[in-house]
């Protein structure tokens, strides 16, 4: 991801990432060289690597392709029912960000389109964080006509977290 786009991505994530019901996180993928290296002239493990397609691997949520933020927006739907818990869930989402006049990769079409078609909601070439809340917004919309609410993650499992990442001592 070039300058522009990473200003962009990192203006995207301070204007998502204090929305109460939506976690963001980014996901840097690619491919990464593996170099075999030698100790003393001999190669590690005594065995010269002559796998060369072993020396390639994919990194990131899905690989090559996979969308630069992965974001959870959570959802509640009440039970009406006296006594019964509410369902909770989220909906994912993928965000591909761009600079402008930039277009996505054959790789990152793909993907796109194989995370769509099982279910994930994506935002093909993001520009702006203006952009990107404004399609929030239409995400928290899509869920409202499903008789679903946007609604903050699970209290309960927030606080489980903040006691295993800050437990007192």
């Amino acid at each position: 991801m070039g300058r522009p786009e990473n200003a962009i991505r990192q203006r995207i994530i301070r204007a998502l990432g204090g929305q109460p019901d939506l976690l963001i996180l980014s996901n840097p993928s690619g491919v990464a060289e593996y170099t075999q290296t030698t100790d003393r002239g001999a190669p590690i493990g005594g065995v010269e690597d002559v796998d060369a397609s072993s020396r390639r691997v994919e990194y990131g949520l899905g690989g090559r392709g996979g969308c630069d933020l992965i974001g959870f927006l959570h959802w509640v739907h009440p039970d009406p029912r006296p006594g019964l818990s509410d369902l909770r869930g989220a909906q994912t989402l993928g965000i591909e960000v761009k600079a402008p006049g930039k277009h996505r990769s054959q790789h990152q079409i793909r993907w796109h389109l194989q995370a769509a078609a099982r279910g994930v909601w994506i935002l093909e070439e993001a520009t702006s964080a203006e952009q990107a809340l404004s399609w929030l917004e239409e995400c928290r919309g899509r869920l409202r006509s499903a008789g679903l609410h946007p609604a903050p993650a699970d209290p309960g499992v927030l606080r489980a977290l903040r006691a295993v990442v800050s437990p007192s001592r």
